[in-house]
């Protein structure tokens, strides 16, 4: 693989669902609470499930570190808004009592269409958040890593794909982006991606960490 070069800064590489719990919390499970009519422990309960996304992500926003490095990748973006929306078409369907074990039925999901009304809120809200999240560029966003741009791309991105089965190819393209970016930590929830940190640390000298662990490190 071609020589990565090296920053004096610590690079945190965020995933995509660290900041949908993040809007969630802040602009948007409020708003669906009460189109919804749903009762607002709700959002308590919701809130302390991803409090440590949250805190995380708060704590970035108001404590920018000369020698800390966050961003995400451009490509996590477009999951951002994916991932708000079947954020919110889980509590629609939560509300119309749609049994779990259907959720993922086809059929079922298209009962629970986001109305006209209520989606170009939800889209409203996101914008804000984004403008909240990037607008003072203490979260960056760096371009996701192609082979044009990078000629050992396929080297990396294939040996993900083939040496970690769970891998989904839309992780492995944000994992091959921050390996090539030189990054130390990915921060994310998904359990399957920290089981990988010490295939991924050994490998290529990256760390798959939860967003606490992430708090702690900056913090440092």
């Amino acid at each position: 693989m071609s020589e990565i070069a090296k920053r004096e800064m610590t690079r945190f590489v965020i995933d995509s669902n660290v900041l949908v719990h993040w809007l969630m919390s802040h602009k948007i499970i409020g708003y669906i609470i009460t189109e919804q009519k749903l009762s607002p422990e709700f959002k308590r309960v919701y809130d302390k499930r991803y409090e440590k996304s949250v805190r995380f992500i708060d704590y970035v926003l108001s404590n920018p570190r000369e020698n800390k490095d966050v961003v995400v990748v451009e490509f996590s973006l477009s999951e951002i808004f994916s991932g708000v929306r079947e954020e919110a078409r889980t509590v629609i369907m939560l509300n119309k009592g749609i049994p779990l074990s259907r959720w993922i039925s086809r059929r079922e999901t298209r009962e629970a269409t986001i109305p006209e009304k209520v989606g170009k809120r939800i889209y409203e809200l996101t914008l804000e958040g984004f403008d909240v999240l990037f607008r003072t560029e203490v979260i960056g966003i760096i371009p996701t890593a192609t082979p044009s741009a990078f000629p050992d791309f396929f080297e990396v991105y294939s040996s993900l794909i083939f040496y970690n089965p769970e891998l989904t190819t839309q992780d492995a393209l944000l994992l091959t982006t921050a390996i090539f970016e030189d990054t130390d930590y990915f921060v994310t929830m998904d359990g399957y991606l920290t089981k990988l940190n010490k295939a991924l640390r050994d490998a290529y000298n990256i760390r798959i960490i939860r967003p606490d662990k992430a708090l702690n490190i900056y913090r440092s």
